[in-house]
């Protein structure tokens, strides 16, 4: 993201914990704080034309912590930048999930946070950018399906009838760039994707996974309720060990719900953002990125 908007031409500051693991290199300014330090949101807000919320969690050891960091935190980053001299825009990564809140304290999360924002009225202009399924370099979140890709077995969600909209991080990252520039404050809520209309089954993923990793792949499909039963041991241990696990109930729920597919790319009309990365090459970069660093 920040490598994006550099290239773009923006003069950035970056609200970091640790500014030793900044490797970014332009007009950056660091400021060392996070979401819950007012006084390092204040500093970071203070002469800027616009706020980018990227920051969230996406797993989490309690239900709590998600609203605490998802909803408090965009509460308290929005909430300073109305304040502040000039009024920037926000632009918010919100999450597809937020288009269902019951699901998830994830989603709930999400949608909490955008309701934060329309909870300031007028007094703060923003958008909310809702991407499907995000991959690519540097993801870790995906590193298990491809793990499965490699051994030959996919184990994933036995609904046939399935569809999901998928985004390569680049070209969300453009986006993000894109949205940066609109200057309208009448798009709130636009759902971004890689530009495969109606998205993609399973069988469809795992047919180009097997051309990319030249061998067969084979799809098993996992019933949910056995799902249900890793996801809820997981869960336990991640609490008993402090750890955030990759599988809660929720998210299992998230997994299975029949319909993950954007409406529209409104952002294609509003700006001059295309998405450039189909899912085969897109796969492609990731599988190279991961055995470049020894993940694969």
């Amino acid at each position: 993201m920040l490598t994006a908007l550099l290239s773009a031409g923006w003069l950035v500051k970056a609200l970091v914990r640790n500014k030793a693991k900044l490797t970014q290199t332009g007009e950056l300014t660091a400021i060392q704080g996070d979401l819950d330090d007012e006084e390092a949101l204040a500093a970071l807000v203070e002469g800027v034309e616009l706020v980018i919320h990227c920051a969230g969690l996406t797993r989490a050891v309690s239900e709590r912590d998600f609203f605490q960091v998802n909803v408090g935190g965009t509460a308290r980053l929005a909430a300073a930048a109305a304040s502040a001299a000039g009024s920037p825009r926000l632009v918010l990564m919100s999450s597809l999930a937020a288009r269902e809140p019951r699901l998830s304290a994830y989603a709930a999360s999400k949608r909490g946070a955008e309701t934060e924002l329309e909870r300031l009225g007028s007094s703060i202009r923003w958008t909310a950018l809702r991407p499907p399924a995000v991959y690519g370099p540097g993801d870790r979140d995906i590193l298990l399906y491809f793990k499965q890709f490699r051994s030959g077995f996919a184990f994933l969600p036995g609904q046939a009838t399935q569809r999901l909209s998928l985004i390569h991080a680049s070209d969300l990252a453009d986006a993000v760039v894109a949205a940066a520039d609109i200057n309208t404050g009448e798009e709130k809520l636009v759902e971004v994707h890689d530009g495969h209309e109606g998205g993609y089954g399973w069988v469809e993923i795992v047919t180009v996974a097997s051309g990319v990793f030249d061998r067969p792949i084979r799809r098993i499909p996992v019933p949910q309720p056995v799902m249900q039963m890793l996801a809820t041991g997981m869960q336990a241990g991640g609490r008993l060990l402090g750890k955030a696990p990759i599988l809660n109930p929720g998210k299992v729920r998230e997994l299975y719900h029949p319909d993950w597919v954007c409406h529209g790319n409104r952002l294609c009309e509003l700006s001059d953002w295309r998405p450039r990365m189909g899912l085969e090459q897109g796969l492609e970069e990731t599988l190279r990125w991961y055995r470049e660093f020894g993940m694969l």
